[in-house]
């Protein structure tokens, strides 16, 4: 019987592995070399390699692959797209000032874009490890958002932050193509857009000028740090709705909460409006008994725990909130897909805490944070703010 022949060497295909991840992180390190060097120290006066850079840039990648076990091809494979890559990150990093580049849908960017709009004119984007961060309120400073863009085309060469008009940077999103990708890339002076389609291999180059935004300062930090008795959640068409029929006595609406489900009212001289979602209704209804608890014993001093936890059943949480802040939310709904919903977390004479997360935006997420206010016949100077 003739002995059949192996169809692959275990081994050295292991052994083939482990040489790419070790040539691969000597690559980084050398990468990381070179992004340290100054600009006087790779380019002349052109914006070419040095002599001097270049030589010393093939001496090191010699050293890496002198002693590779991989194929011939392999290594000049390897080293061909080392040096394109590395071109490419210098010229970003050391000649345009490159802070990151992140990539996404251009047509939800700029849906995105425009729901934000309608609540800032001017934002400041900071950019560091973690992702793209923008923290923001209005100019009433009666809402504070935080928006963190994730996904995994960002690069961060190094941190920073940039000043940016949104109805200009919207504007220059617009593209015929809904299918298009925008590659962003941040920078000292300069935000660049390069906008590619599918039917097209032409790439649209665009600039944006950053501004000179410093924001007021903010509490976003505190605010992460409250603990709420009740969430609950929406679909996208249930709040869209909701909105829809809101607006007919007030712009203030008060949100009550307690075990059984979810009211939204709204009253004036003319008459008032309710619009109930029992538990049934909603996506998801939860409630950190503790808290509760803890805002009974508040309320009520030297009561007994067995009281207090026949109580939790009709403990109710709730505050009254700008309609116009609520709409706000309302403008984010368009890039949610139909599955995904929106968290509102509540605590009484308290901020709503308001989140969301946008799969069609690589899993972007957003918390919003609207401060309480007091009913209409009350005075405006007793407005809650951030």
């Amino acid at each position: 019987m003739t002995e059949t022949k192996p169809k692959y060497n275990w081994g050295e295909l292991a052994e083939k592995g482990n040489s790419y991840d070790e040539i691969r992180k000597a690559l980084t390190v050398l990468e990381t070399h070179c992004i340290g060097l100054t600009k006087a120290e790779i380019y002349s006066e052109n914006n070419t390699f040095k002599k001097e850079f270049k030589q010393d840039l093939d001496n090191r990648l010699d050293q890496i692959f002198e002693e590779s076990p991989l194929p011939e091809t392999d290594n000049n494979s390897m080293k061909k797209d080392f040096l394109k890559n590395l071109k490419t990150t210098l010229e970003l990093i050391v000649i345009k000032k490159a802070y990151a580049q992140i990539t996404f849908s251009q047509f939800h960017l700029y849906k995105f874009l425009e729901a934000l709009n309608s609540f800032v004119d001017e934002i400041q984007i900071q950019l560091n490890e973690e992702g793209v961060i923008i923290v923001t309120t209005d100019p009433s400073r009666i809402g504070l958002m935080e928006i963190i863009f994730g996904s995994k085309t960002y690069q961060c060469y190094r941190t920073g932050k940039v000043g940016i008009n949104l109805e200009d940077f919207k504007n220059k999103l617009k593209c015929t193509s809904n299918n298009s990708e925008v590659q962003l890339i941040f920078s000292e002076e300069l935000l660049e857009m390069n906008l590619t389609t599918p039917k097209r291999k032409r790439v649209i180059k665009r600039t944006l000028f950053t501004i000179d935004f410093e924001p007021e300062g903010n509490s976003i930090g505190s605010l992460h740090n409250l603990v709420f008795p009740y969430t609950f959640e929406m679909t996208k068409d249930d709040y869209e709705d909701l909105i829809k029929n809101l607006g007919y006595y007030s712009e203030i609406v008060e949100i009550n909460v307690n075990l059984q489900g979810t009211i939204f009212k709204e009253s004036s001289n003319q008459g008032n409006s309710e619009i109930e979602y029992e538990k049934k209704d909603l996506v998801d209804l939860n409630f950190n008994e503790k808290e509760l608890l803890l805002e009974i014993e508040r309320e009520q001093d030297k009561i007994k725990k067995l009281t207090l936890t026949n109580k939790l059943e009709e403990k109710d949480c709730e505050g009254s909130y700008s309609l116009s802040f609520l709409k706000v939310v309302k403008n984010f709904c368009s890039i949610l897909e139909l599955k995904e919903k929106i968290a509102f977390s509540i605590k009484t004479d308290t901020p709503l805490k308001v989140n969301m997360s946008f799969k069609k935006l690589n899993k972007t997420t957003l918390t919003f944070y609207l401060a309480p206010r007091i009913a209409e016949e009350e005075f405006e100077e007793d407005e809650e703010e951030f």
